[in-house]
């Protein structure tokens, strides 16, 4: 899954707040998450915007959509070039009312706001390292009993070699009887 520019009209922002440009990113392939982009110009616009657009987004746009799980995966983004105070910034984030929100500020004239909004909800640009990885011995000879009745208790999940919470409490008891 990704976010990327959507095509879909957001005039209803525009129209009513020309001090700001808007774009809508939406995820995809399902479209289940919405993020609106509010560029503004300074503080001074984002304290005098963040409100009205939070609640207009709220009116027009999520009250029609189909389902709930959509409606709760709204984001604002607002981007400027310029400082923005970090009480401004928490209050606005820590808004809940309808959607999250989000500061960008001294945002770069070559800011990206997909890959922003990539790495800042769906976490793009995390680097994940398996936590646990089991590769039993090629040789049987060189297994130990543990290792041959964790393969025995796999083996019986062809299609889905994870074990159930019965495997796991089996398994625990048998290396307290038989490792410890």
């Amino acid at each position: 899954m990704h976010i990327s520019k959507s095509t879909q009209s957001i005039e209803f922002l525009s129209k009513q707040f020309p001090r700001a440009a808007f774009s809508l990113y939406r995820s995809e392939p399902e479209d289940y998450i919405s993020c609106f982009v509010c560029w503004v110009k300074n503080e001074a616009d984002l304290l005098f915007l963040w409100k009205k657009v939070s609640s207009v987004i709220a009116y027009q746009y999520q009250s029609e959509l189909e389902d709930n799980f959509s409606a709760w995966n709204i984001y604002l983004a607002f981007v400027t070039q310029s400082s923005i105070t970090k009480s401004t910034k928490y209050e606005v984030e820590n808004d809940k009312f309808s959607m999250r929100k989000l500061v960008v500020s001294e945002a770069p004239s070559t800011f990206d706001p997909e890959r922003h909004l990539n790495n800042e909800i769906l976490g793009a640009d995390l680097k994940l390292s398996p936590v646990f990885s089991y590769a039993p011995p090629a040789d049987e000879a060189d297994l130990t009993a543990l290792q041959i009745k964790l393969n025995q208790l796999i083996s019986d999940k062809k299609s889905n070699p994870t074990l159930s919470s019965e495997n796991v409490l089996y398994l625990a008891k048998w290396i307290s009887d038989n490792e410890i």
